[in-house]
C-alpha cells in the first residue's frame, strides 16, 4: 500500500518545543504505518536544507543555507532513513523555489516531499510550477511517480500453505513402500485442500445472442424481419464486450488472461475441436459409433492397439548396473519451480499449484524410495489420455493426437531423470535450429559446387508410442537408469476421456526403423531435388513418394509471410475495436504476428527482393491495424510515426541472426573451391553484410561476447 502524510510544520518564530512535538507526531503516525507501505510525507516544512549534500538524504539541487529548522528536518530524515526528493532532481532554480514572498524579492524552497529510502527510485521527476493559479503565495510542487505494486496475496491460499506445512512435519517416513508413502500423501494434500480451498466453478460460454433476437427469429414471431438486424447489434456488442476485457486485462498487467483472450477471438463461434469431441467415431470395421459406452470401447480398443509391444519388457540382464547417486534436496526444489501453472491434474487430480506450499523433503521422501526400490505407485502409472482432433476426418481416430495426463507429483522424479540424461541427449541431438541451420548451409553449399543435392523429409506414423521397449532398454544400458525407467513402463494402465541411392537410403532406413517398432508415413514423406526437372519417383511397398518443389522443414521458410498475414486477419475483430488503445494492439503485433512471420529466421539469407518482402508485409500489417485504406494516401513514415515501432522487422531479423552466429562461430567450417560466374548470397554473406566485417574478424570478435552484444545492438539500432 502507499501512505501519505500530509503536515505543516511551525515557523522558525515558533518555540523550539512546538517544532520537537511537531516531529513527535510525525514519528507517531509512522509507528502505525506497516513496514511494507510505500512512505510519502509532503508539505510545508518551515525549513531550508541548503545545497550542502548529505549522503541518501539531501542532494546537489537544494536552495541557500541550511537554517536551524533545516537541521532539525534533515537529523529527521536520518533517522526515520527519509530521502528529500526535492533535491535530487536538477532544474532551473525557478523550477526548485516553492514559495515566493508577498513583496516579491525573495523566494525559498520551504516546501518538500520525502519518500522512504528504500524506494527512492520510484520517484522520477519533482519540479514546480510556478504559473498556476492555485490561491497562495506557495509554488505548486508536482512529483511523477511510478510504482510497482505487487499482486494481494490469496487468503485462502495463505492459509492452505501453512497447515499444508504443518501436516507434513507430523508424518514419518520410516519403513514405508512408495504406495504407503504416496497414499498418505495424497491424503493430506487432498483433506487440506477441501477444509482451506474452494472449488473453482467453471464459467458456461455465454450466448452472443440476446433473448430478444432469439425469440425474434422464431418462425411465428410477426418480427422474424427484423432477427438479422439483432444479431448484427449483439454481435458487435459481445466484441466490444470481448475487446474491453483485453484493454483491462492489459491496464492491469495480467498478460496470460490477455493472450487467452485472443486465443479465444482468433478461433470461429464454432469451435472445430468443440465439434470433434461431441461427435462419434468409427472402429477398425469402418461402423459408427454413437453411444458413450460405444465411443469409450473404440477408444480403449485403438489406444490397446496403438501401444501394443511384441518386444521382451525386459531388459537385459548381461552386466551388473550401478546405481545413481541419491536424489538431492537441489534437484526436488529445481524441478518442483519447472511445474507450469494452469494445466490439467491426473488421476490423483492435485493441481501444480497445490504442490508448491509442500516441504521438498515429503516430495524427496517418495521420490527416493522409488529410487532405491524401483517401484512406483500405482497411480503414477496411470495415465488418462485426452484426444484431440489434428487434421482430418474426425471420424477416424488416428487423426487424433492423444495426450497423456498424467499426476504432477510423478513430473517431478522424471524431470530430475531428464535433467541427468540431458548432457547426453544434448549431444546427440542437436535442437532446431542448428537442424534448419545445417540443410540450409548444405544447400547454398552444393548450389555453389554445381553438386545436386537429394532430401528426403521422413515422418513416422505414432512414433512416440510404437517405440520396442527391448531396443529402448539396449540404448539406456550405458546410462545406469535401466531398472527405474523400466518399472515405471511395466504394466501401465491407461484411460480415456472422451532415383537409385536414395531409393536404398529411404529403404534401408524403412528397415532399420521397423526393427525399433517405427513405421513410415508414406503420405506424409516428401522428396525435393534440385537435380533436372525437380522430379524423383521412389516406390515403397507399392505406394509412391511425393516429390515437391518447397516444403516447410520444421516451420521454416519464406513463406511464413503468409502465416503471418494469416494471424493479422484472424484478428480483424481487434483492430477495428475502439475500446482496445494502439499501443496494446501494437504489443500484440509484436508478441504474435512478428514472431509467426520470424520461425526459423536466424538461417535465413535474405536477399535485397526479400526484404522488400518482409518490408511490405511489415507495413501491411500496421496499415491493417491502423485501418488505413488502400486508396488513402498516406506515406510509410507516417504510418511509422503514428505506430512508433522501437525495433523494426529486420532489426529483429538481424538481432537474432547475429545472436545464433555468436553461438555458432567456432563451428563453422570453411570449403574452397567455387563454381564459375556470381555466387548466390549465402547466410555467412549476409553476417558479413550486417557487420562489414570478415570471417577472420568476426571469429575474433565472437571471443568476447560483451564485445559481440554491443556490436549486435548497434547493428540493430542503425536499422
Amino acid at each position: 500500500n502507499v501512505t501519505v502524510l500530509q503536515v505543516y510544520a511551525p515557523t522558525t518564530d515558533a518555540p523550539e518545543d512546538e517544532s520537537e512535538c511537531f516531529y513527535a507526531k510525525i514519528e507517531e503516525a509512522l509507528e502505525q504505518v506497516p513496514k511494507k507501505d510505500i512512505i510519502y510525507i509532503m508539505g510545508n516544512f518551515n525549513a531550508k536544507v541548503g545545497s550542502q549534500e548529505e549522503a541518501n538524504t539531501i542532494g546537489q539541487s537544494g536552495l541557500g543555507e541550511r537554517n536551524k529548522a533545516g537541521d532539525c528536518l534533515v537529523k529527521f530524515c536520518h533517522e526515520n532513513h527519509l530521502r528529500v526528493s526535492n533535491t535530487w532532481f536538477m532544474q532551473p532554480k525557478c523550477r526548485l523555489y516553492t514559495w515566493t514572498a508577498p513583496n516579491g524579492p525573495h523566494r525559498n524552497q520551504i516546501d518538500y516531499i520525502l519518500c522512504s529510502q528504500r524506494w527512492k527510485s520510484s520517484v522520477l521527476a519533482i519540479k514546480t510550477f510556478p504559473g498556476v493559479d492555485c490561491g497562495s503565495d506557495h509554488e505548486l510542487l508536482v512529483a511523477t511517480i511510478k510504482e510497482k505494486f505487487c499482486n494481494i496475496k490469496n487468503i485462502l491460499l495463505v492459509s492452505y500453505a501453512v497447515a499444508v506445512k504443518n501436516r507434513f512435519e507430523l508424518l514419518g517416513n520410516e519403513d514405508k513402500q512408495p504406495d504407503e508413502l504416496w497414499q498418505e500423501f495424497q491424503s493430506t494434500i487432498i483433506k487440506t485442500a477441501q477444509e482451506h480451498l474452494t472449488y473453482k466453478k467453471l464459467k458456461k460460454r455465454s450466448n452472443w445472442l440476446s433473448a430478444e433476437t432469439i425469440k425474434s427469429r422464431s418462425k411465428k414471431s410477426s418480427q422474424s424481419r427484423w432477427g438479422p438486424r439483432r444479431a448484427r447489434k449483439d454481435k458487435k456488442a459481445y466484441w466490444d464486450h470481448r475487446c474491453k476485457q483485453m484493454e483491462e486485462e492489459c491496464r492491469k498487467g495480467h498478460t496470460r488472461n490477455l493472450f487467452a483472450q485472443v486465443k479465444k477471438i482468433q478461433t470461429s463461434f464454432i469451435s472445430f475441436t468443440f465439434t470433434a469431441r461431441k461427435g462419434a467415431i468409427k472402429d477398425k470395421n469402418g461402423k459408427v459409433l454413437t453411444g458413450q459406452q460405444c465411443i469409450r470401447s473404440g477408444w480403449r480398443e485403438y489406444t490397446e492397439k496403438l501401444y501394443a509391444s511384441t518386444s521382451d519388457p525386459e531388459p537385459p540382464h548381461d552386466d551388473p548396473v550401478e546405481i545413481e547417486p541419491a536424489i538431492l534436496d537441489e534437484e526436488v526444489v529445481w524441478a518442483l519451480k519447472q511445474l507450469p501453472d494452469n494445466k490439467a491434474p491426473g488421476i490423483d487430480c492435485i493441481p501444480a499449484e497445490m504442490l508448491m506450499p509442500v516441504p521438498p523433503v515429503a516430495i524427496k521422501a517418495i521420490c527416493q524410495k522409488i529410487w532405491e526400490t524401483s517401484r512406483w505407485p500405482k497411480d503414477w502409472k496411470r495415465s488418462v489420455f485426452i484426444p484431440l482432433p489434428k487434421k482430418g476426418d474426425t471420424w477416424d481416430c488416428c487423426n487424433y493426437r492423444t495426450i497423456a495426463l498424467i499426476p504432477h507429483v510423478s513430473k517431478v522424479l522424471l524431470k530430475i531423470i531428464q535433467q541427468r540424461l540431458h548432457p547426453i541427449i544434448e549431444a546427440e541431438l542437436p535442437d532446431s535450429s542448428d537442424h534448419i541451420t545445417n540443410l540450409r548451409w548444405i544447400t547454398e553449399k552444393c548450389h555453389e559446387h554445381q553438386k545436386n543435392i537429394y532430401i528426403c523429409f521422413i515422418d513416422y506414423s505414432k512414433a512416440f508410442e510404437c517405440i520396442e521397449l527391448d531396443k529402448l532398454w539396449k540404448a539406456l544400458q550405458e546410462l545406469h537408469l535401466i531398472q527405474l525407467i523400466r518399472s515405471f513402463y511395466k504394466n501401465q494402465e491407461a484411460t480415456v476421456r472422451t532415383h537409385g541411392e536414395i531409393k536404398k537410403v529411404i529403404l534401408r532406413i524403412k528397415k532399420e526403423s521397423e526393427k525399433m517398432g517405427l513405421h513410415i508415413n508414406i503420405k506424409k514423406t516428401k522428396i525435393m531435388t534440385t537435380a533436372g526437372n525437380g522430379e524423383v519417383k521412389i516406390t515403397i511397398n507399392s505406394e509412391d513418394i511425393e516429390c515437391v518443389k518447397v516444403f516447410c522443414f520444421l516451420g521454416s521458410m519464406i513463406e511464413r509471410i503468409a502465416l503471418g498475414r494469416s494471424a493479422m486477419s484472424s484478428m480483424h475483430q481487434i483492430w477495428k475495436s475502439k475500446d482496445i488503445s494502439l499501443t496494446t494492439k501494437c504489443k500484440m503485433v509484436h508478441a504474435i504476428v512478428f514472431p509467426i512471420s520470424m520461425y526459423g529466421c536466424e538461417s535465413w539469407t535474405l536477399n535485397k527482393a526479400d526484404q522488400k518482402r518482409m518490408d511490405a508485409f511489415k507495413l501491411w500489417c500496421w496499415r491493417r491495424l491502423l485501418r488505413i485504406p488502400w486508396t488513402a494516401r498516406v506515406t510509410n513514415k507516417e504510418v511509422l510515426e503514428r505506430t512508433k515501432p522501437e525495433i523494426s522487422l529486420e532489426g529483429k531479423i538481424t538481432r537474432l541472426r547475429l545472436t545464433y552466429f555468436g553461438h555458432k562461430a567456432m563451428m563453422l567450417g570453411m570449403v574452397s573451391g567455387t563454381r564459375r560466374g556470381h555466387q548466390r548470397t549465402g547466410w555467412l554473406d549476409a553476417i558479413k553484410t550486417d557487420t562489414g566485417l570478415g570471417i577472420e574478424q568476426l571469429k575474433g570478435k565472437v571471443q568476447d561476447q560483451k564485445a559481440w552484444r554491443e556490436i549486435a545492438y548497434r547493428i540493430v539500432e542503425s536499422r
